[in-house]
């Protein structure tokens, strides 16, 4: 197994590192803490541009804008936050109102506005913070949401029990569409091409949704509840956790129903996050502390990564894909390079 990554550098955040966000542009990478702090550090240096009290209770989610020029932020007191990327000053600071979390926020590909989560409520805000309605109410809390990968029609995807919705940014009356089952789903990930929604579930399944028909196509068996989900930069693999194994779906036609998947091998202790880096890098971190890139087409590790023990939780690839940055519980950033 070759080892072509070190540590160009590590920063510690002090706190479990709860969410990251690398800029589009690859300049900075954003960080935040179970606790609360935000801090943005410059991707190259780990050098610290700005530090943030964030917000109180713990930062939840963070999001960049298209342009990376605003960092929006949620957190468990119920608020979302948009912060300049030069200094982090707060542009706007709203109320997301009853009294949940903030689960998650997402900027639309058209960068002028953001989708906030926040218990069974979905909001749309201008990038100003300026209210732009609410969709129906869901059935429970929402705990996750993305955008279609597309700056066509903008469409929003959010999992609460029973149902992943669909909506679309220029009808707030009612969802899109509904793609429903009876069960509870905790993670979703569209495809890079949009063709896909897949969801992690607390059942233990994973489903597999081709949006145009709505046909789902569930996948069963796993170990654990499933939170890690991650698409190849092609919308090829489908790599998914839910235990120490990740499995790994072809979704090319006629789609992963009835095949094998590739199961990969060498974590000891549950996997906790999963990034592709193109086509066929995966990177993967377990409740262990180890992290380990894979090549997937190979069905082996390229290498594993010597951290600093600590339990990871959050893998982000540089989009120059040369830099993979881990997040861990013991508050530790790490910068890791090919070379």
């Amino acid at each position: 197994m070759s080892a072509p990554f070190s540590a160009r550098w590590r920063w510690e955040c002090g706190g479990p590192v709860s969410a990251l966000a690398v800029s589009p542009d690859g300049r900075e990478i954003a960080a935040a803490t179970e606790e609360g702090p935000i801090a943005v550090l410059y991707a190259r240096s780990g050098a610290v541009r700005w530090r943030s009290g964030g917000h109180d209770g713990g930062t939840t989610a963070l999001s960049w804008t298209p342009d990376s020029s605003v960092l929006v932020s949620g957190g468990r007191d119920g608020r979302a936050a948009v912060r300049e990327r030069d200094d982090g000053a707060v542009q706007a600071d709203v109320s997301c109102g009853g009294g949940a979390w903030v689960e998650r926020v997402a900027v639309a590909p058209d960068a002028r506005r953001f989708a906030v989560a926040c218990g069974p409520h979905v909001s749309l805000r201008s990038i100003s913070g300026d209210l732009a309605g609410t969709w129906p109410r869901r059935a429970s809390t929402v705990l996750d949401l993305a955008w279609r990968p597309s700056r066509g029609n903008a469409t929003l995807a959010c999992v609460a029990y029973g149902a992943v919705s669909l909506f679309r940014a220029d009808d707030l009356r009612r969802s899109w569409r509904e793609l429903k089952w009876p069960g509870s789903s905790l993670v979703l990930a569209w495809s890079p091409d949009g063709r896909f929604i897949a969801t992690g579930d607390q059942d233990s399944t994973v489903h597999l949704w081709i949006v145009k028909r709505s046909e789902d196509l569930m996948m069963s068996g796993y170990a654990r509840k499933v939170r890690e989900l991650a698409w190849s930069a092609n919308s090829r693999y489908l790599a998914t956790g839910g235990g120490s194994a990740i499995t790994v779906w072809d979704c090319t036609p006629p789609g992963p129903a009835g095949s094998e998947p590739i199961v990969l091998e060498q974590h000891d202790a549950p996997v906790r996050a999963l990034a592709f880096r193109d086509d066929t890098v995966l990177a993967s971190c377990a409740a262990d502390g180890s992290v380990v890139v894979w090549d997937v087409a190979a069905k082996a590790p390229l290498a594993a990564l010597d951290g600093d023990g600590a339990a990871a939780r959050a893998l982000r690839w540089s989009p120059d894909l040369q830099t993979l940055f881990v997040g861990d519980d013991a508050g530790v950033v790490t910068a890791w390079s090919q070379v």
